[in-house]
């Protein structure tokens, strides 16, 4: 059965988790600043045992649910400096999976990251590094692997607070792990927290704006009163729901992988992780990408301006999901999922 409420133990995370993120808040415009504020941040969340939350017990983690992982992910998106948390929480679930890969590879109070794209050229094209990782996770040639970094790549640049950067694979040091085929789990997981991230976001710039249009005044009376304003943010606490129950479901079924999973488009019924994954994160970067745009609408100049920091969460809803490639191509390996590539090569 599938709640659609969070457990008691899952609203004292949300609270917890909340408090964190809201209390190491910042829109720090220099990169400097910026920098210091996500080393605290991180900090905090190495000292609270969360960066070990999606190992396994035996291991020294948490061993969280991807539902709890989801709520931690949501509460992220509100915090800016919170950038790779969900690539480190993927990495250290899958390396945990099983005691051939195990969690030891990653060094206590040390991030790890991903590259969801396999290398081309000996380089993994766009590997998000703003948290400073030591270890990258992919696909290289034949094989699913770790690479252990030296320090945080040289080169590199930023998206808003988001850093993108070129990793180059060293076939020597690149720890090889088992088919190409087991990435798949890497990727389910990434677009389900991925999707729960972006719901964070969105929660968190919805009521921004919605405390903004209220406070704002124009002719005499707040902006939020006019109906242009008012029907355009009507509509997005329902969008938000829906993500964020496609998103459960999907960490649902992730979680509770069947031998036979249904993907039947007739009657609408999906259990494939894969799917569901796939759905959820398209889904909420629909609905991040919609908010994103009403949020600095509404604001008007201040918007876009880097004392506010809303145009951060502007690039960050469009950056995230392209790490997995281009949309198009996303919607298209969707389609080929459920309706099948031959259908869809017509």
């Amino acid at each position: 059965m599938i709640l659609l409420r969070d457990s008691d133990d899952e609203q004292a995370l949300r609270y917890a988790f909340g408090q964190v993120f809201t209390k190491f808040q910042t829109s720090a415009a220099d990169h400097a600043q910026a920098e210091a504020n996500r080393t605290a941040l991180w900090s905090q969340l190495d000292e609270m045992g969360v960066l070990a939350m999606a190992a396994p017990e035996s291991l020294g983690g948490g061993n969280a649910s991807l539902t709890q992982l989801c709520v931690l992910a949501e509460e992220a998106g509100a915090n800016v400096d919170s950038g790779g948390l969900v690539e480190h929480l993927t990495a250290t679930r899958f390396l945990g999976a099983d005691s051939g890969t195990a969690y030891g590879p990653v060094p206590k109070a040390s991030s790890a990251t991903i590259s969801l794209r396999p290398s081309r050229s000996g380089r993994w094209p766009a590997v998000l590094t703003s948290a400073g990782p030591s270890l990258v996770l992919g696909v290289h040639g034949d094989a699913v692997g770790i690479l252990r970094l030296a320090g945080p790549p040289a080169d590199g640049h930023f998206v808003g607070p988001v850093r993108i950067s070129e990793v180059a694979v060293d076939d020597q040091s690149f720890i090889r792990l088992g088919p190409p085929a087991r990435f798949r789990m890497v990727l389910d997981t990434w677009r389900v927290l991925t999707a729960a991230y972006l719901i964070g976001i969105c929660d968190y710039l919805l009521a921004r704006t919605v405390t903004y249009v209220c406070d704002r005044h124009q002719f005499g009376k707040p902006v939020g009163a006019y109906q242009s304003v008012a029907h355009g943010l009507a509509d997005l606490p329902g969008m938000i729901s829906g993500a964020r129950l496609l998103t459960g479901k999907a960490a649902w079924s992730v979680d509770n992988a069947v031998s036979r999973p249904i993907t039947d488009l007739a009657r609408n019924e999906y259990t494939d992780p894969g799917v569901l994954a796939a759905m959820a994160l398209l889904f909420a970067a629909d609905t991040a990408n919609a908010i994103a745009d009403r949020a600095v609408h509404y604001h008007g100049a201040i918007g876009a301006a880097v004392e506010t920091g809303i145009h951060n969460y502007y690039r960050i809803v469009r950056t995230l999901p392209l790490l997995a490639g281009p949309m198009s191509i996303q919607r298209r390996e969707l389609a080929d999922l459920i309706l099948g590539p031959t259908w869809t090569s017509r």
